[in-house]
């Protein structure tokens, strides 16, 4: 399907791509980093920060919650043939998102007691649980690419 061909989405879903989408795709770039980044204090400090601790659960649901409408409305997902970018991007951050939010409450629930032998096995266990999802992802999409809506 060529361009002129494709749906043009209506104002509600243009709206909601302004307003939701677009900003989410960034946040879906920008938030696995912030995440490694507590990360990587966590294990150099040996305490959580305190503006992480609900974060990644809570960030999770934001993220699919507000996704959520254009999967289940034709008008909203009339965006995935506009913009063919949208939905390998929007698979692929939200896999990532969801991977490093695991990661980082794997490793925060490890530190929540201070005895360095939990610490050193929470943080091996949520790096190996990092390394594992990313394998698993890129083997999933090596076998069944992604490709935009045709």
């Amino acid at each position: 399907m060529n361009y002129q061909e494709r749906p043009a989405p209506g104002i509600f879903a243009r709206l909601y791509f302004l307003f939701f989408i677009l900003p989410l795709t960034l946040l879906l770039v920008i938030t696995p980093l912030g995440f490694m980044m507590d990360i990587f204090t966590t294990i150099s400090s040996g305490w959580v920060p305190a503006s992480s601790v609900g974060v990644p659960s809570s960030m999770v649901q934001a993220v699919l919650m507000t996704l959520l409408p254009t999967f289940f409305f034709a008008r909203l997902r009339s965006l995935y043939w506009y913009f063919p970018w949208l939905l390998p991007v929007v698979i692929i951050g939200s896999l990532n998102l969801l991977i490093f939010a695991a990661g980082a409450g794997l490793l925060f629930k490890g530190f929540e007691v201070i005895n360095a032998s939990r610490q050193i096995i929470f943080i091996v266990l949520a790096i190996v649980q990092i390394i594992v999802s990313r394998l698993a992802m890129c083997a999933y999409f090596h076998f069944r690419p992604l490709k935009p809506l045709s």
